[in-house]
């Protein structure tokens, strides 16, 4: 029940409130997430992976809204902790035409994927769930998405600097001012190559106290884990993903950006 109020929370007052906006607003303040709804409807592969997939499913819903669904359609796996919410049942009950499964009860730090995925899956969306996992943990689910080799990586990070992060700011400037610099390194295309340990040791935990965690209804090993972007992109080319596209935005309107949306693909 703790993990469920957490979800909540962060919909309501972190960058989980990205979709709950319009599609066409989003699209104006964040363009790069028309690129992976193309993904998931007119990619390569059977499949479309949602890693983390309870707020995820507005995706869906913006990806199929005014658009031919009658064919080449992927058969899409959404994976959760959480039960499936609300907005998955009525997704499937308006698309009846796709094939749509909701894997509910699964920690994507024990995630293992499917044979039949590997080399066959279009799109592997991972959108704001990395922070409850520990290093360790993201760690392992990369090296699963490894295998799978999907043509397509969406991926939206938490950043230090959005709503909900920002409340312990004053513990964590430190943590801001390194993501703030590797964002930078992003935008020069300042990004080298470093293998799984490398990124998995750049992967920074903010320091919350078991008060301020006790009050915001977060569970006591909370790992609130924050990456370094360009370590992520270096990852990301090291294991084949030499295209990337990326942008930083406000779900929220205005110029300070308070969220991270990067989109890699392998194709030639």
């Amino acid at each position: 029940m703790i993990y469920k109020k957490v979800i909540e929370n962060t919909l309501d007052l972190g960058s989980g409130t990205v979709l709950q906006i319009p599609k066409n607003i989003l699209l104006q303040r964040a363009p790069l997430y028309d690129t992976g709804w193309r993904a998931l409807l007119k990619g390569k592969g059977k499949y479309a992976l949602i890693l983390g997939a309870g707020p995820a499913t507005r995706e869906i819903l913006y990806a199929f809204e005014e658009q031919d669904l009658q064919s080449n359609l992927p058969v899409i796996h959404c994976f959760d902790i959480a039960p499936p919410p609300k907005e998955f049942t009525d997704i499937r009950a308006r698309f009846p035409q796709v094939e749509m499964e909701y894997h509910s009860g699964i920690d994507l730090a024990n995630f293992l994927p499917q044979e039949d995925f590997i080399k066959n899956t279009r799109l592997i969306s991972i959108h704001g769930v990395l922070d409850y996992l520990t290093p360790e943990a993201v760690k392992r689910l990369f090296l699963q998405i490894t295998k799978i080799k999907s043509e397509t990586i969406s991926i939206r990070l938490c950043l230090t600097v959005s709503p909900w992060e920002i409340k312990f700011a004053i513990e964590n400037a430190d943590l801001t001012q390194r993501e703030t610099e590797s964002i930078e390194r992003l935008r020069k295309k300042q990004v080298e190559v470093v293998n799984i340990d490398e990124f998995t040791n750049s992967i920074m935990q903010m320091r919350i106290s078991m008060e301020a965690k006790v009050a915001q209804n977060l569970k006591h090993d909370y790992p609130a884990s924050y990456f370094l972007p360009d370590k992520l992109a270096g990852y990301m080319k090291g294991i084949g993903y030499n295209h990337l596209q990326f942008l930083t935005y406000n779900p929220q309107g205005g110029n300070n950006y308070s969220a991270l949306l990067m989109v890699f693909d392998n194709k030639d």
